[in-house]
């Protein structure tokens, strides 16, 4: 008997549950400072990949906490795309430790994945921090091309 795959609206991954941000309304419950190790690459793969073939998400979603506290967060966009080749991935953070993975604008680019900022304040301390991000994302979207949604 041949079983198709079920197509699902939306998945996530956690790649870190841990955040720098400690956000009171956080529907993630990162601000419980709750201290997790972030998936390594193996076993993101070892735990997504059979999946792919019963499930087909529309939607991918590479999150957190904070996904960039993942050192190995480039390498994972890149087995993300070769598990969920169809679906539309997102990768959602805050932004600010953007620039711990220069070689990211790049694995966006391969692998067709919106970055996704996602603002948590309007106070004009968080939005001076959030203009730093705005000035490095500038700076990729000059030489890479991916899709950026704030």
């Amino acid at each position: 008997m041949l079983h198709s795959k079920i197509t699902i609206p939306r998945l996530e991954t956690h790649l870190h549950h841990s955040c720098n941000l400690k956000c009171d309304n956080c529907n993630h419950f990162s601000n419980y400072s709750i201290k997790a190790d972030a998936i390594t690459t193996d076993l993101y793969d070892k735990e997504n990949r059979p999946w792919s073939a019963r499930i087909f998400p529309l939607v991918y979603q590479l999150c957190g906490g904070e996904p960039t506290l993942n050192s190995d967060l480039v390498e994972i966009c890149y087995v993300a795309r070769d598990i969920w080749a169809d679906s539309k991935i997102l990768l959602v953070s805050n932004g600010f430790f953007l620039h711990k993975h220069p070689e990211l604008p790049r694995a966006l680019q391969e692998n067709n994945i919106k970055l996704v900022v996602s603002v948590h304040d309007n106070s004009e301390k968080y939005n001076q921090k959030l203009d730093e991000v705005k000035t490095l994302l500038s700076s990729w979207l000059n030489e890479f091309k991916f899709e950026l949604h704030y």
